[in-house]
């Protein structure tokens, strides 16, 4: 079962765009379960040795440490800043805000971009949603070239072509603006 990155819902006349809570505990369990097969092949490569037994007490002290660590790391990330990373549209008060803080007004927005990034042989293509914020360069002011998000706001992005064109399509229909694709 594949879960998708990132929510994208209405709540009480409000558009948002968060990061799933799936994806982010998914995260958390994939660097848990690295560290549950980790320790297993560190004690393997210490038997090799055969140190003493104090050194295999410290180097399993030490493993357990860094694991606890690293869990509480994850754990905070995934409470917090990941998911604190929410991107609200609200058409009453003409504004974007990220996390709480207002980015724009909604009436400043140009379109809604969809890129593509190539991929090499090795990783796949990359597809990433961003806001073109029309008061950021001149009024009619014509664009160097494709844009690189440099007056944009980003909203995400992901390997997945249909959730990022889902997410395109949401906020387009939300803030009534087209889905221009650059990159293809």
């Amino acid at each position: 079962m594949r879960f998708l990155r990132y929510d994208v819902y209405e709540e009480s006349g409000l558009l948002v765009v968060t990061r799933s809570k799936a994806s982010a505990l998914l995260d958390v369990a994939g660097v848990v379960g690295l560290f549950l097969l980790g320790v297993p092949g560190l004690v393997w490569a210490v038997s090799l040795f055969e140190p003493g037994r104090v050194t295999v007490i410290l180097l399993v002290l030490a493993a357990i440490a860094a694991g606890v660590y690293a869990f509480l790391l994850l754990m905070r990330a995934y409470s917090g800043r990941r998911l604190g990373e929410r991107l609200v549209f609200d058409r009453a008060a003409d504004a974007v805000t990220r996390s709480g803080a207002r980015v724009c007004a909604m009436s400043e927005l140009g379109c809604v971009e969809l890129r593509r990034r190539q991929g090499t042989d090795n990783a796949p293509d990359v597809f990433a949603v961003a806001l073109v914020v029309a008061g950021l360069r001149g009024r009619g002011a014509p664009r160097a070239g494709p844009s690189a998000f440099e007056d944009a706001i980003a909203v995400g992005e992901s390997t997945s072509e249909g959730e990022m064109r889902s997410c395109a399509s949401r906020l387009a229909a939300y803030t009534g603006l087209r889905v221009d694709e650059s990159g293809w």
